[in-house]
């Protein structure tokens, strides 16, 4: 046979060869289909995000906005993946370079997230000494204390345990791909690592240590001597007036309770409205013009809720001390103040722009009427905390430092816009007071 027909029947070969195990790799049209049409919807979001904070004439705003984009974009693609390799694990590979190729943007996050889920891939992320993933199971040992049988009340030397999560689900690696339970399998454990009910998280050095999307800012508590002072006064005030008045208020009917949640609501619309639109939410802005004038005409000045049964119109909570946050600003040091309680020095400063930025403080001339806005405000809040804050102090060695974790973590899915709701924040207390004043 001549050198062109070998090369030719070679060639053939090649083809028909490729062909099989393309046939074999492949995707079927529905998964293909339905897995690519969720890839370029948030490819096609983060573009369109991209584009509208571009526009903002704020380049460092315009650079963390695209950047939390993407974040989001990939997080949706990640989830999309890993959803699409649980129902066919068999296809792992195909579904990785599909992803990858449908979504470039995303494809470091696709292989890293699936290397984690997957380690039989081969994709895994860089494995630390010991066989244990870095980004899995911190290196950190956890001193447990136990007692000697037979010497009662002596204290033997401390037995080191690896620190490894109850449930492989809370690592600090996969919480930014959306939290919770995934919709895929649960990854064996090294060899030699069990999880136990005495084995808890423990956060990365570093892990959550700033202003960012990815984890919950860390509590810095210089102030706690007069933190401390300032809470046993608050928790006075609140034991002789503000929890008394509290209870008899929670025994009003719930349709007068909930027409006073939505009249302040509404009067704190225009500062949603201003806040959002700083933070580069100008799809949210409109909407919170929009839900101002439904509620304020057809919801009769805001007694009834009347924006989103009718047109859609969710709400769209917004607070200065949250435009800080987005922009960048650190928490500062913890705050109890008095009269106000839990918060930080961001938020204070908030809190106070707030203030003298909300225009009802000057409209409404009537100091007595600005005081019966503040004070329904107040008991309406603390009504709403009666029973989370009550679970909290029964469950508590040190109430103010648990209140302190608590309203800090509760403030944190604030701030992230109730993104860290649907995987919980750990603390049934912290969620019940996230459900009762959102």
């Amino acid at each position: 046979m001549r050198a062109p027909g070998r090369l030719a029947l070679a060639a053939g070969l090649y083809a028909l060869a490729t062909a099989s195990a393309l046939a074999q790799t492949s995707l079927p049209p529905d998964l293909s289909q339905r897995l690519g049409g969720a890839l370029q919807a948030a490819e096609r979001s983060a573009t369109a995000d991209h584009g509208i904070y571009a526009g903002l004439g704020n380049p460092a705003l315009a650079e963390r906005k695209a950047a939390q984009a993407r974040e989001r974009a990939n997080s949706e693609a990640v989830r999309a993946v890993l959803a699409a390799m649980a129902e066919r694990p068999d296809l792992g590979p195909a579904i990785i370079d599909y992803a990858s190729a449908t979504a470039p943007g995303a494809a470091a996050s696709i292989r890293a997230a699936a290397g984690m889920a997957y380690p039989a891939l081969g994709r895994a992320a860089p494995v630390a000494a010991g066989g244990v993933p870095s980004r899995w199971y911190p290196p950190v040992e956890t001193p447990q204390r136990y007692v000697t049988p037979g010497t009662p009340g002596t204290m033997a030397s401390a037995v080191a345990a690896p620190a490894v999560p109850v449930s492989w689900y809370d690592q600090p690696s996969l919480r930014r791909y959306g939290g919770g339970a995934p919709a895929y399998p649960q990854p064996p454990l090294p060899a030699g690592v069990a999880p136990g009910p005495d084995r808890v998280p423990i956060a990365q050095a570093g892990e959550g240590s700033a202003a960012t999307p990815d984890g919950p800012e860390p509590v810095w508590d210089p102030l706690e001597p007069i933190n401390r002072g300032f809470h046993l006064f608050n928790q006075g005030l609140d034991f002789v007036l503000l929890r008394p008045v509290a209870k008899l208020y929670s025994y009003l009917p719930a349709e007068i309770k909930g027409m006073v949640r939505s009249a302040l609501f509404n009067l704190n619309e225009p500062l949603h409205f201003a806040n959002n639109l700083l933070q580069g939410e100008v799809g949210l802005a409109a909407e919170t013009v929009g839900r101002f004038v439904v509620n304020t005409t057809i919801g009769i000045g805001g007694l009834a809720e009347a924006a989103e049964p009718i047109f859609g119109l969710k709400p769209a909570r917004a607070d200065l001390g949250q435009t800080f946050y987005v922009w960048g600003v650190g928490a500062g040091p913890y705050i109890e103040a008095p009269l106000l309680g839990p918060t930080n020095a961001r938020d204070l400063v908030g809190f106070a722009g707030d203030f003298f930025a909300d225009p009802f403080n000057y409209v409404i001339l009537d100091q007595t009427a600005r005081y019966v806005r503040a004070g329904s405000g107040v008991v309406s809040t603390r009504e709403a905390l009666l029973d989370p804050l009550d679970e909290l102090k029964a469950g508590s060695v040190d109430y103010y430092v648990s209140l302190r974790e608590a309203s800090q973590a509760r403030r944190q899915i604030e701030l992230d816009r109730g993104q860290a709701k649907p995987g919980g924040t750990g603390s049934g207390a912290v969620d019940k007071m996230f459900d009762e004043t959102k």
